[in-house]
């Protein structure tokens, strides 16, 4: 920002802020999404990720092989349609 004095000096104040933890964090985080998701598709079984409600957010390619779904059939999809019952 800029400060002007009383007697016509001028003076600027700011923040400087190192950001390379953040970048550090933000590409450790991104690493093990990436080891997370592979596990998920090298998994020869089907494996649903659902939330609280029962609906799908993350199934895998064995759970499309098996199934016959694609991933976009299965998303926001609740589990019941696979499992049967109320699991919502």
């Amino acid at each position: 920002s800029k400060v002007e004095g009383g007697n016509g000096q001028v003076f600027f104040c700011g923040c400087a802020r190192d950001l390379s933890f953040n970048d550090t964090e933000e590409r450790r985080l991104s690493e093990m999404e990436d080891l997370t998701l592979g596990l998920l598709e090298s998994s020869l079984d089907p494996i649903f990720l659902i939330n609280d409600h029962g609906i799908i957010r993350l199934v895998n390619q064995a759970a499309v092989g098996q199934f016959g779904w694609s991933k976009e059939e299965f998303l926001n999809q609740n589990i019941s349609m696979i499992i049967g019952g109320r699991h919502g």
